[in-house]
């Protein structure tokens, strides 16, 4: 295995448990500070605006990975490009939401009561900058510097976790009703940070060349269902939550999935690794990682799962204490998700992104139909099952796709070898000399 792969995933890694740390703070002092039901209501508000922005960058973050390692010399200009049009298509999007054009704002708002109008309002304009951010976020991967991207996001989580115990200053001192306002445009400013660290990390500038729409938006149209789908796969759960059931519920469910999230972060360190590499030429390389991906993934929700019981009501107080139980249930979507993050690299860069798409719209199609029979019944109990059921029948799509690629039986895929463990071995002993495993400053 090459050692700047090696170097860099195992950066990554450390930063990604870092991130985990500061991201675990932030939700215990808000689900803490807010309780369930007003901890739900800003979820929405929050998750609301990013779902969307995953719709108005149009697959384009794809596009620009793919086309980024056929033409590294042109990433640059095709960022740009993308850059334009995914704003255009958030601009328009904003203005929908804000005049309500076809009750869209009253539609995904639903489960936000009237007296928060003026929170919706300011969440709406996370829009545009989170298309910002995803655009940036793999301009900077598909340059190679996927470490940059994981301090990028410890510089944005931090400013956020400082920002909220100042939130909570403003409520001990009688300001309560501006909680929720002060939450989101912290989220704002934190978001505009990290893309300023990022832009200036790669040396970014305006320029005039532009890439042609062309050949970024013919590979969006397959990428764009598959990037949509893989963002709405978990969190469209909350969403029906909030349209369905209530602000209480949605709290619950998000911090089983805000739990559940934090465990990708070794799955989401190799996914972003493997996407700054042209896998063209790694192929095997590749393969192994996936294989090693899924025992590591069992052995860490199964620990997840277990602590959960005591961790959650200890952390979060007894309101929370349905949230072990979603947990326990997300726990075979965390296994699914894990693996799914470490085949997407490889199937994006091979122009395979149509069958992601395809595998994830049949799964995100199952997901909010189950969720919405289940929903009246069991709640955010129910979401869990159809989360953990989509991700499952996700993975176990692309796995049988995966083996007819690579011309090998289901078996011989997943099955870790006696070689794998060998090379496993290998690595764990150059990572832990400290100048290979210790960050760069």
């Amino acid at each position: 295995m090459q050692m700047p792969l090696i170097r860099d995933t195992s950066h990554v890694i450390f930063y990604r448990i870092v991130l985990g740390m500061i991201l675990l703070a932030t939700d215990v002092v808000l689900g803490r500070a807010l309780g369930p039901t007003l901890k739900g209501y800003y979820y929405i508000m929050y998750i609301t605006p990013i779902l969307l922005a995953t719709v108005a960058t149009l697959g384009l973050d794809y596009s620009l990975n793919y086309h980024g390692h056929k033409s590294p010399e042109s990433t640059i200009s095709m960022f740009r490009t993308a850059l334009i049009l995914g704003e255009c298509a958030s601009i328009i999007l904003c203005v929908v939401l804000f005049l309500d054009i076809g009750g869209l704002r009253s539609f995904v708002y639903r489960g936000i009561p009237d007296s928060f109008q003026k929170e919706i309002i300011i969440s709406i304009v996370i829009l545009p900058v989170e298309v910002f951010t995803l655009l940036s976020a793999m301009l900077v991967i598909t340059l190679g510097q996927p470490v940059v991207y994981a301090k990028m996001r410890i510089v944005r989580s931090l400013v956020i976790l400082i920002g909220v115990f100042f939130v909570l200053h403003l409520i001990l001192r009688g300001l309560a009703k501006y909680y929720i306002s002060g939450l989101l445009i912290l989220q704002i400013a934190a978001a505009m940070m990290g893309l300023l660290y990022c832009l200036r990390a790669v040396g970014f500038e305006w320029g005039k060349k532009k890439f042609r729409i062309y050949p970024l938006l013919r590979t969006s149209v397959g990428a764009f269902p598959a990037r949509v789908s893989e963002r709405y796969q978990s969190r469209i759960g909350a969403i029906l939550l909030g349209l369905l059931g209530s602000g209480f519920e949605v709290g619950i469910f998000s911090v089983g999935l805000a739990i559940s999230e934090i465990l990708f972060f070794i799955s989401g360190s190799i996914s972003s690794v493997l996407f700054s590499r042209n896998l063209r030429k790694n192929r095997e390389i590749h393969i192994i990682v996936f294989r090693l991906m899924i025992p590591l993934s069992i052995f860490l929700a199964i620990i997840a799962a277990g602590v959960s019981s005591l961790a959650i009501p200890l952390l979060y107080g007894p309101l929370f204490y349905k949230s072990v139980i979603i947990l326990w249930l997300l726990t075979p979507g965390v296994v699914s998700a894990s693996i799914m993050h470490t085949i997407l690299p490889y199937m994006v860069q091979k122009g395979f992104s149509y069958i992601i798409s395809i595998a994830q719209l049949i799964a995100i199609t199952a997901n909010v139909a189950i969720s919405v029979i289940l929903i009246r019944s069991y709640q955010s109990i129910g979401v869990a099952i159809a989360s953990s059921f989509s991700y499952s029948l996700t993975i176990i799509t692309l796995l049988s796709w995966l083996a007819i690629l690579e011309h090998k039986t289901l078996f011989e895929l997943v099955i870790v070898k006696r070689s794998d463990i060998n090379m496993l071995i290998a690595v764990i002993k150059k990572i832990m000399k400290k100048d290979t495993f210790m960050p760069s400053k």
